[in-house]
């Protein structure tokens, strides 16, 4: 029986180590079912505003997500790159973004006129795109 360490062994002296792109995730799992499990844990989120809000968080949800994915389908086809949108992650967006509208609004006073604390939908999307444009 050999004995062998917990932690890999240290590189050689002049080896060098490889450091690809993300994800790095070492699972036969895709990018693409990573995203759909996250579409998947975002649609009860999503579910319950629109059975609490009705139209309106069906119009929010709709716009937003039809937004995502076309801007995402037209900027690639506009760079005359190959398309990414049946890899979820426009999808996420647009549920994101419909997310920051429809429950920050609730959370900040709720639709009745002269209840707002602050203009909360401009506020929570204007934080979601200023976060989400740094993350890149």
């Amino acid at each position: 029986m050999t004995d062998t360490p917990d932690t890999p062994a240290a590189p050689e002296k002049g080896s060098l180590r490889v450091v690809g792109h993300a994800p790095h995730i070492v699972a036969s799992m895709s990018g693409r079912k990573i995203m759909f499990y996250v579409i998947a844990a975002l649609a009860p989120t999503a579910l319950w505003a629109i059975w609490n809000m009705g139209l309106p968080a069906i119009i929010v949800f709709a716009s937003c997500l039809i937004g995502a994915v076309g801007t995402e389908w037209l900027w690639n086809a506009i760079a005359k790159r190959p398309q990414t949108v049946s890899d979820g992650s426009a999808i996420i967006t647009g549920m994101l973004l419909a997310m920051c509208g429809v429950l920050g609004r609730q959370f900040f006073g709720g639709a009745l006129l002269g209840v707002n604390v602050v203009d909360q939908a401009h506020q929570i999307e204007r934080f979601a795109l200023r976060v989400g444009h740094h993350a890149h």
